[in-house]
């Protein structure tokens, strides 16, 4: 999946509303309703504002909620975190929780600056949005007012000769052990600048390790070494710092049953210990090459089991990413199909395990991603089957 992660273009969103036991159906109906248009943004409207400004903040309460949400790529030349979570804003003024892309390429403030150049420019130009609102600051402060978590997928990479590198484990190793390493040194600009924040995020290093696309891929018992390695070293970083507020998500990826890459994330749980590992997360990019794509509760079922093995079990489960985007049939009306039944059933799960007493059985947040498919389409779109699908079987 990770072809269609880079389509993000680095600036990714997600929306959610909070659940609980007792009024979970109706919660989940309005938020199939708040999905019926995805075809512009508008101007953020005041009353948006004034529920931001009436929003009270508790650090303990927003990391807890559970809440399933919309993973929404920018789709334009403005990659500014800050702008796309006020167009979200306006789109779904319920809003808990957020997701972006960064890395160890930059600073937290060049990051900052270099996201923020063209959304000041449209903040002077068209009044959209208020330039404070803009970068990646302006998103923290602005998910304190709405009480929503911010999720920071951070990748491993390094600026040289101008541009920006991957860099595989090994590494990233050498960098973070480096005292001199602009690496490490952008890490921990991170770690100061997200505890000033006070914001809730969840910090993702390194996702989708089990995935042999990524530059960070676990394949080798030296890559789950020096994986483990980095891993503590940033988790250290941000110990020592004082960070509190921000969750280290552990995020494999699931895109069909494959115990090679199961038994490597079994091997990296273990080096890396439990301990340092805040959630146990989860993207699951069911495989659609066969007549039905796998259910999303098979896939949980099967990594809960994995986790409460590795020593996880009492740990929050989240799904950071999943959708069925696109697969190998030729029939455009087999393959909607597949997805919108796929999307009814998942919605179903998630409701039903975060509506019992059974706090084992919880998922902390399931972000339904939206990327773009070939073509240009968004995976769901307004009118588009799954997106149909989604809002008939509530109804």
């Amino acid at each position: 999946m990770r072809e269609l992660n880079l389509l993000c273009l680095s600036v990714c969103l997600s929306f959610s509303l909070s659940i609980n036991a007792q009024d979970s159906r109706s919660r989940v109906q309005n938020l199939i309703n708040s999905m019926n248009s995805f075809s512009h943004f508008g101007q953020v409207e005041s009353r948006c504002q004034e529920q931001q400004e009436e929003s009270s903040f508790n650090l303990d309460e927003v990391h807890s909620h559970q809440a399933v949400g919309m993973y929404l790529s920018s789709g334009e030349g403005i990659n500014d975190p800050g702008l796309q979570f006020q167009r979200t804003l306006k789109k779904y003024p319920k809003t808990k929780s957020f997701l972006w892309y960064s890395g160890t390429a930059l600073s937290f403030d060049e990051k900052d600056a270099k996201s923020k150049h063209k959304c000041k420019a449209l903040a002077s130009n068209t009044g959209e949005i208020e330039g404070k609102h803009c970068g990646l600051s302006g998103l923290l402060e602005s998910a304190k007012q709405q009480g929503a978590t911010v999720q920071i997928g951070f990748e491993s990479n390094k600026f040289e000769d101008g541009k920006i590198k991957n860099l595989d484990v090994t590494q990233l190793a050498k960098e973070l052990e480096d005292p001199n390493s602009e690496v490490r040194k952008n890490v921990i600009s991170y770690a100061k600048k997200l505890k000033e924040s006070g914001a809730a995020i969840v910090l993702r290093p390194l996702s989708e390790m089990n995935d042999k696309g990524m530059a960070w891929n676990i394949q080798t018992h030296k890559k789950i070494d020096d994986f483990a390695k980095s891993w503590k070293l940033m988790k250290k970083i941000f110990d020592e710092e004082g960070a509190e507020n921000v969750k280290f998500s552990f995020n494999p990826i699931d895109y069909g049953y494959r115990p090679s890459s199961v038994y490597s994330v079994k091997q990296l749980i273990r080096k890396i210990g439990p301990e340092n590992i805040d959630i146990a997360g989860l993207n699951i990019y069911p495989t659609s090459e066969y007549s039905v794509p796998t259910p999303l509760k098979d896939s949980v079922v099967r990594w809960k089991r994995i986790y409460k093995a590795e020593g996880l079990g009492n740990k929050p489960f989240m799904i950071g990413e999943s959708n069925v985007l696109g697969n190998k049939h030729s029939s455009q009306q087999i393959k909607d199909k597949q997805k919108g039944k796929w999307m009814k059933d998942a919605l179903e799960y998630f409701e039903s395990v975060n509506s019992n007493s059974n706090l084992e059985d919880d998922i902390q947040n399931f972000t339904i991603f939206n990327g773009f498919e070939k073509g240009g389409k968004y995976a769901i779109h307004e009118n588009s089957p799954s997106d149909n699908a989604i809002d008939s079987h509530l109804q």
